[in-house]
């Protein structure tokens, strides 16, 4: 069972990464918003991803993953 999560959260630091690279930087009001459908985050296209005090709640496990992927030393 490990793996299966393992792969869901690879499929998922992707797609936060790919949402990230792709998003619209609307300058004027200091947003990124989504340039397209992505179902492993929850997110559709034209929703906004991050603003000066805002983080997209369906953001929030993707980023919080992704903070804690460098915490673990592997065994081996």
């Amino acid at each position: 069972m490990g793996s299966h999560r393992r792969l869901f959260r690879r499929f998922l630091l992707r797609e936060l990464a790919k949402a990230f690279r792709e998003a619209f930087r609307d300058r004027e009001k200091a947003e990124l918003v989504a340039r397209g459908d992505y179902p492993f985050l929850n997110v559709r296209r034209g929703e906004v991803l991050t603003a000066p005090r805002y983080v997209n709640p369906s953001l929030e496990r993707a980023l919080e993953m992704g903070a804690s992927r460098g915490g673990r030393k592997r065994e081996g």
